[in-house]
């Protein structure tokens, strides 16, 4: 993070921190003598374990995500608290807990709540089953990079405090281990895909969303025609591979565990560039959430974003070229240069 360096003639770049996943960046580009910034995926302020978003001041053009930009998530420790609930009333009652999650950041957000409800008493030694191959193996990049952690996680990781009701948190690697947790109940169970598209999550959906005791916690964004949506939008039955299955669990959606930076957090983010403001583009979202983030843009912060439609291009000139960062040269302005792909 926060290296420049040229990726070829006319084209030099720097990434800096998304606070979306764990090495998530925003990327900064400086193309002859336009400066164009790619949020990327655009992290939630507050989420564990990662840093908040940094701040960019200037560009002459901007490509910004838009996932949740009709909408504002909870804070945090709401969310928590609202987690902890969930968990409490479905394995008092004897149900499993279903988190369709995926494998790197969600997986590892959810593991990191679990352990902090059981530090505030809100769980007591909950079993919970990590039940994706590629969740185990993030989770091991995450410990070998304590250095991208923030504050709070950076300290519970170095001092942990003494929890006799820690959860009691099994990896599920094998196919066959995988299938041994139908006979458990009263557990929690993260496993993949994060919008029941595939992956085991698929097989446990099969087994548990007849019963009435179990709930699914959907834990992030649900796109459109995929089975995570239909659960989010209550169907009383989905098709799985094939057979119809009933769906009596509960099923809760919890958006304060998004990823995503909500309203509130793209348009103060974008707050962070100087004026003129940079020519904005809205991808990575809904038509709908990018006409609602599209007027509140203009609304605070006086900018007329586009969507751009499939394969336009756009011509990007800019006089004077964006100011280097303290330290760095600047290179001799070049010719403009011309969106060829879809941007």
């Amino acid at each position: 993070y926060g290296a420049k360096f040229t990726v070829a003639p006319g084209l030099d770049l720097r990434l800096t921190d998304a606070g979306h996943i764990l090495g998530s960046a925003i990327i900064e580009l400086w193309a002859g003598d336009v400066k164009l910034v790619f949020s990327g995926d655009l992290g939630h302020r507050g989420k564990p374990i990662v840093r908040d978003p940094s701040p960019v001041e200037e560009a002459q053009v901007l490509v910004l995500e838009s996932t949740y930009g009709d909408r504002n998530h909870k804070n945090m420790a709401d969310t928590t608290a609202e987690l902890g609930q969930v968990l409490t009333e479905t394995l008092s009652a004897g149900g499993t807990v279903l988190m369709p999650v995926y494998a790197i950041g969600r997986s590892q957000d959810i593991l990191y709540m679990i352990n902090l409800l059981t530090l505030q008493g809100a769980l007591d030694r909950p079993r919970v089953f990590l039940d994706s191959p590629m969740a185990i193996r993030a989770a091991g990049v995450y410990g070998r990079h304590l250095e991208a952690f923030d504050e709070e996680a950076t300290r519970l990781i170095r001092h942990p405090p003494k929890n006799p009701r820690a959860p009691r948190v099994r990896f599920t690697e094998t196919g066959a281990a995988s299938r041994g947790l139908a006979r458990l109940r009263g557990v929690v169970i993260l496993a993949g895909s994060g919008m029941c598209e595939g992956g085991r999550i698929t097989d446990h959906l099969t087994r548990h969303l007849g019963d009435s005791r179990c709930c699914v916690v959907i834990t992030g964004f649900q796109a459109e025609g995929t089975l995570g949506r239909q659960l989010v939008d209550g169907a009383t039955s989905v098709r799985i591979r094939g057979k119809m299955i009933p769906v009596k669990a509960r099923i809760h959606t919890i958006n304060g565990l998004s990823a995503h930076a909500d309203q509130a957090g793209l348009l103060d983010w974008v707050q962070a560039f100087r004026n003129p403001k940079p020519r904005t583009f809205l991808v990575h979202g809904e038509p709908e959430k990018m006409l609602i983030l599209a007027a509140a843009l203009a609304r605070r912060h006086g900018i007329s974003a586009r969507m751009p439609g499939w394969r336009e291009s756009v011509v990007l000139t800019g006089s004077p070229r964006p100011t280097h960062p303290k330290g760095h040269g600047q290179a001799a302005p070049r010719k403009a240069v011309k969106a060829t792909k879809p941007i």
